[in-house]
């Protein structure tokens, strides 16, 4: 009798969380929308270890869920500073100035003073994954300290991969999203 009391508690609740909560962004987002490989592009650091970016509106046609922005750096010991990222969007351009957008403009991902390392993602280090609407998208970011550590003073390049899957790093800290479900459950439940 207690299993048959637990199992239709879990449907119960099952049923309530999937015709009362509402859609998250993931279920929300265009499964047809082209991978983001335009928006940021590999960056040279010059010696100085500074850098500073920004990109022209790029017009995004459908929703784009980022899960995770993987960071890779050469040579591979080099650290850095991210001051500052800044993803915003609008659904027009300026007339007088196309490389503007016009207002209002709302902000899809930001993140300052994020240290990184190869391999680092930076929704991890930044507080989550972000959802790119349609519309116009710019891209800024500027970073300080960047510097090798077996080659000093060199020339640092920078890439980053933008993924709509949850990155390594992320799932070691978080797990997956059906671990998480089915724990709780277990866990609420005794099962």
């Amino acid at each position: 009798m207690k299993k048959l009391t637990n199992l239709f508690l879990s449907f119960a609740l099952a049923f309530t969380v999937f015709a009362f909560v509402p859609p998250t962004p993931t279920a929300l987002a265009d499964s047809g929308c082209p991978p983001v490989t335009n928006l940021v592009k590999s960056i040279k650091i010059p010696a100085s270890g500074d850098f500073k970016v920004a990109t022209p509106p790029i017009d995004f046609g459908c929703t784009k869920v980022i899960r995770s922005v993987v960071i890779s750096l050469s040579p591979k010991d080099t650290t850095g500073t991210i001051n500052s990222i800044n993803i915003t969007r609008s659904d027009a351009v300026q007339k007088s100035n196309p490389k503007a957008l016009k207002p209002p403009v709302s902000t899809e991902f930001g993140c300052v003073n994020a240290k990184v390392k190869t391999g680092d993602d930076l929704t991890l280090i930044c507080g989550g994954p972000a959802v790119l609407e349609p519309g116009f998208t710019v891209y800024q970011a500027s970073g300080s300290g960047f510097a090798s550590k077996s080659n000093p003073g060199s020339e640092i390049n920078l890439s980053v991969t933008l993924n709509d899957t949850y990155s390594d790093q992320y799932k070691k800290v978080y797990g997956t999203a059906e671990d998480s479900t089915v724990k709780s459950v277990q866990d609420l439940y005794g099962l």
